[in-house]
């Protein structure tokens, strides 16, 4: 994400002067770009911001919310705030870890009635 931060802004100008000269679409240039959802994270704010010293401080900011609203850190969240995991791009790549590990497997909670929680009923 923070490598995409810088890319944009010093991009911008070679891409306007190929999308001139007809060598491209801009949706080639954007699918090309976006490949993976943390760049393209940092592509949006790159070129929002065109700063990059002001596109790391909000990208540091994007990647602290998306780590804790993803639940990496916590499973817990208060209601209003729980909406912004779907945003969150630690939420699916976390998501779909678990689901590699742990599809076909028995997973026992952890507290004393020690229930099974995947396995046949």
């Amino acid at each position: 994400m923070f490598v995409a931060l810088f890319t944009f802004p010093d991009e911008y100008k070679i891409m306007l002067k190929e999308r001139a000269s007809g060598m491209y679409k801009l949706s080639a240039f954007y699918i090309a770009r976006t490949i993976s959802v943390a760049e393209s994270f940092g592509l949006l704010i790159g070129c929002a911001t065109m700063n990059p010293k002001a596109a790391q401080t909000v990208a540091a900011i994007v990647v602290l919310t998306a780590s804790i609203t993803g639940g990496y850190l916590t499973r817990e969240m208060p209601v209003w705030i729980s909406w912004i995991k779907y945003l969150s791009f630690v939420f699916y790549s976390y998501g779909m870890v678990l689901h590699i590990q742990y599809h076909g497997t028995t997973v026992y909670e952890c507290s004393s009635g020690g229930e099974n929680l995947s396995g046949p009923p």
